[in-house]
């Protein structure tokens, strides 16, 4: 939601196709946003949306200038003739492979192999299987980014990396209770993780700012002991060192400019509209890793009439937009 409404805030109209839960649920507006509509299903059993609805909306007379999804919600079959398509892949699902290949060389020899190894390599074959038939894919780490070029083959001008933004207002250093990791680092904590590459390479990538173990019994209570001999001087310094660097990378508004300025190269490429700006300009998508953040996530270069980007959260080239002539009508698939 935090994509959504900022996109919708802007000016842009959005349709989210979800699933929800409550098969009486009617589609609607969101209260913040006028321009945001919801179009809720039931879930299917293969956990797949409503693609029936979203080609009715789709064939309504007002096409969708952009369709945006994530690649564990799309049904291959139908979208695979999408030709303004950007899919989000978090490898959540690859990346869990490899934990699962840890834990079963940790297992005794008496207890039995867990089926859902097996399950999982079956759930990535299915969700990579059409990734060479995507003309935009979204990274959200610097590792998933790597694995979609050296391991899947896919041209490193399909891949956009843009990592996860979460809201600058409404995560600050005096909101101390939030558990997930760019949250807590927003709101100033130091974090703890899995030595994962997504995290290792994007999140913590290095000990000024957390702590990060191996899974294993005798890693993670090493990395508590240490939290614990460090103390709270040593704590403070490393929440200010995540703070620092969730602000350069991690905000809701960074994230959603990265991905205005993917739409609208999409909307430019697909439909030929003209415009002051050549939104598909690699340097205004990606920006090249500086030597301090340790990866290659996004960041606003500058804004799109050529001014400073602001670095503390400020919305780069938001302000050159003329949304009456043209308007980002976005559809996005979403997992309930």
């Amino acid at each position: 939601m935090t994509l959504h409404l900022a996109l919708a805030r802007w000016g842009h109209e959005l349709h989210v196709f979800t699933a929800s839960p409550n098969s009486s649920a009617v589609p609607g507006e969101h209260s913040g946003a006028f321009n945001l509509k919801f179009h809720l299903t039931s879930p299917t059993a293969a956990g797949y949306l409503n693609q029936h609805l979203f080609h009715a909306e789709n064939s309504s007379g007002r096409p969708f200038d952009v369709v945006h999804t994530e690649s564990v919600a799309l049904f291959h079959g139908r979208a695979r003739n999408i030709t303004n398509l950007a899919v989000s892949w978090h490898g959540i699902a690859y990346e869990t492979i490899h934990f699962d290949i840890i834990q079963d060389i940790l297992r005794s020899p008496k207890e039995p192999r867990k089926p859902a190894i097996a399950e999982r390599i079956a759930k990535v074959i299915e969700e990579v299987n059409f990734f060479d038939r995507y003309a935009h894919h979204v990274a959200t780490s610097d590792h998933v980014g790597d694995v979609l070029k050296r391991i899947y083959w896919i041209p490193e001008e399909h891949i956009h990396i843009i990592v996860n933004g979460v809201d600058e207002e409404i995560y600050r250093l005096d909101r101390k209770q939030e558990s997930d990791f760019l949250e807590a680092m927003l709101s100033g904590v130091p974090v703890m993780g899995i030595r994962f590459a997504s995290i290792t390479g994007s999140v913590i990538t290095d000990a000024k700012m957390g702590y990060a173990f191996l899974p294993t019994v005798a890693s993670i209570k090493e990395a508590v002991y240490r939290v614990c001999g460090e103390g709270r001087e040593v704590l403070r310094k490393k929440g200010e060192a995540a703070r620092s660097r969730a602000l350069r990378l991690f905000t809701a508004t960074k994230m959603a400019t990265a991905y205005e300025r993917l739409f609208l190269c999409i909307s430019q490429q697909t439909q030929g509209w003209k415009d002051k700006n050549d939104y598909c300009v690699r340097e205004a998508l990606l920006c090249e890793p500086a030597e301090d953040l340790g990866g290659g996530a996004w960041c606003p270069r500058e804004d799109l009439d050529g001014g400073a980007a602001e670095d503390g959260g400020g919305r780069a080239g938001i302000s050159s937009l003329d949304l009456n002539k043209k308007k980002c009508h976005n559809l996005t698939f979403f997992m309930r």
